[in-house]
């Protein structure tokens, strides 16, 4: 009987010390996601040459953001001024031209430290940019990532907007990987975006 009590207080011992501890620090874990770029292509074009950008918008509770890539959210950061609103984030975006997209690759679009039980939602719009006022931008499509942190572990939804469709998706245990596909009129692009926890 004194030798099963040892036992039971041996196994107790090492959930408290060993199980226990990792579970609670589980719990308190914050995560810091991103979204990146791995490359992007024409299909087919508006207009003799596109220049494209990249709206980003991240809904995180009061703490809402929302740039341009390439664009407004370095230029911002750079020189130390607010982030910019929604609206000035239009206004001071900068483009690519078509024939350079091959060359783009890996390009970090979002990332950000997530609390347990939090989550934000990303809104990722690809532009066609023209020349205001006589010809205003074209939005080719987008596509909205549902993020929440549950314990530690990164859980996510993807949803297909408007123009936009989910060619494939692949997954691993650290990350997601979309090709998209978004088009409207003549133009139509196609990326792929990885989702890494």
């Amino acid at each position: 009987m004194h030798h099963l009590w040892k036992k039971l207080f041996f196994i107790a011992a090492v959930l408290l010390v060993f199980i226990l501890p990792s579970s609670i620090l589980a719990a308190n874990k914050a995560i810091k996601p991103s979204l990146i770029l791995n490359s992007i292509k024409q299909v087919s074009s508006q207009e003799s040459s596109d220049e494209i950008y990249f709206i980003i918008s991240d809904l995180y509770a009061k703490n809402n953001s929302f740039y341009t890539i390439p664009g407004s959210k370095p230029y911002f950061l750079k020189n130390r001024l607010p982030q910019p609103s929604r609206q000035e984030a239009f206004h001071y975006h900068l483009h690519w031209q078509d024939k350079y997209l091959s060359s783009l690759k890996n390009i970090t679009f979002w990332t950000r430290k997530i609390e347990n039980k939090q989550g934000t939602q990303l809104i990722v719009t690809l532009v066609e940019a023209d020349a205001p006022p006589w010809d205003l931008d074209d939005t080719l499509g987008s596509v909205k990532i549902n993020l929440m942190n549950v314990n530690g572990v990164l859980q996510s939804q993807f949803k297909a907007e408007k123009n936009a469709k989910l060619i494939s998706q692949k997954s691993t245990s650290r990350s997601k990987r979309f090709t998209i596909r978004m088009q409207r009129g003549k133009a139509s692009y196609q990326f792929v975006l990885t989702l890494k926890s």
